[in-house]
C-alpha cells in the first residue's frame, strides 16, 4: 500500500477531525450548548488525527 500512503495519512487525519465534529455537533444538539461541544471535540479530533498520522509514520519508518 505504498502507493496510497499519502492518501491514507490524509484520510486518517481528516477522519479524526470529522468524527470529532460530528460527535460535538450531536452533543450540542442534545444538550443545547451550540458552539461549546463542537469546538471541544474538533480540537480532540485534531489531536486524534495527529496521533493517527504519527502512528502511521512510525510504522512506515520501522518497515524501511
Amino acid at each position: 500500500m505504498k502507493n496510497h500512503s499519502g492518501f491514507k495519512i490524509g484520510l486518517d487525519f481528516f477522519s479524526g477531525v470529522l468524527v470529532g465534529a460530528l460527535v460535538g455537533f450531536g452533543l450540542d444538539t442534545v444538550f443545547q450548548t451550540k458552539p461549546i461541544m463542537i469546538c471541544i471535540f474538533i480540537v480532540l479530533g485534531f489531536a486524534a488525527g495527529i496521533n493517527n498520522v504519527l502512528k502511521a509514520t512510525r510504522v512506515k519508518d520501522k518497515d524501511d
